[in-house]
């Protein structure tokens, strides 16, 4: 992770901030079923593009999800478009994916 940004984690989202309390970073991920969570969106500021940020967003849904026996869906493109370059991770996926 990139240093000096705070971390914000909530139930659905994952949110992180500059040091001006600016939120740079976001991914969605509500709960929409038991256990399982739906990536919505994801969102990295421009100045943190092409870091391998929205990626860290994502792994960090897959750690909550692991932590608490969840599975994840994803109706966000990028979340999809990772699924399917890892499939690491295949055993968390919803199989609808």
């Amino acid at each position: 992770m990139i240093e000096n940004l705070t971390e914000k984690l909530t139930e659905e989202s994952y949110e992180l901030y500059n040091k001006d309390n600016i939120m740079i970073a976001q991914i969605l991920f509500p709960k929409i079923e038991n256990n399982l969570f739906c990536i919505t969106h994801t969102f990295v500021d421009p100045c943190l593009r092409g870091m391998g940020v929205a990626s860290e967003l994502v792994e960090k849904v897959i750690e909550v999800a692991r932590l608490n026996g969840y599975q994840i869906t994803a109706t966000c493109s990028y979340a999809r478009s990772y699924f399917a370059k890892n499939p690491n991770d295949i055993y968390i996926i919803k199989s609808d994916l």
